[in-house]
């Protein structure tokens, strides 16, 4: 699997991800980039606790900086395919939290690791083609009894039409064809 070339680098946004982010949600929702990851694990808050996490596609590690606010037990990865990405995750210093690089093919773990796998509006930017592949990948690491969290971009909603439209590293996903 290669990367898509019309599709957005996020190592050119890494260091002000929130911001844009931010900026591209405000004005639809009234809600910054914070909320919306916060909201997610809180979500999903009973499923985090005492858990070994897997977060596919972690950015710049902002989840896990409310999974440690609010989940008081866990052990958390993120891995992700932007190298500059992980770089600003390792600078927040959070406890059992673990970033690294991810190759885009292999997720780097032994088989049946993590009792819980969350991927957060990542889908999009990843070529359909190319999703059975990560799904193997994912389920290759997930625990038997483990659980696999899905937060994707609803393709009918208007308004999820217009932000991704609108968003400067949503460039080149196609917004109707996520799961």
């Amino acid at each position: 699997m290669e990367k898509h070339e019309n599709l957005a680098d996020f190592d050119d946004y890494a260091s002000d991800y929130r911001e844009i982010h931010t900026k591209n949600v405000y004005g639809l929702s009234g809600a910054d980039s914070d909320y919306f990851s916060e909201y997610k694990i809180l979500e999903i808050k009973e499923l985090l606790e005492g858990k070994d996490i897997l977060d596919f596609g972690c950015g710049d590690g902002n989840t896990a900086r409310f999974i440690e606010k609010d989940i008081s037990s866990y052990n958390y990865t993120g891995v992700d395919i932007s190298e500059k990405s992980i770089e600003e995750a390792k600078k927040k210093q959070l406890k059992n939290c673990n970033f690294q690089k991810y190759d885009g093919i292999h997720i780097p773990f032994e088989d049946e690791k993590f009792d819980l796998i969350f991927v957060s509006c990542v889908f999009h930017h990843i070529e359909i083609k190319n999703h059975l592949l990560i799904f193997k990948e994912l389920y290759r690491v997930l625990k038997k009894d483990g659980k696999l969290v899905i937060f994707e971009h609803n393709p009918l909603n208007p308004l999820t039409l217009k932000t991704v439209h609108d968003c400067p590293f949503d460039v080149g996903v196609n917004r109707r064809n996520v799961l």
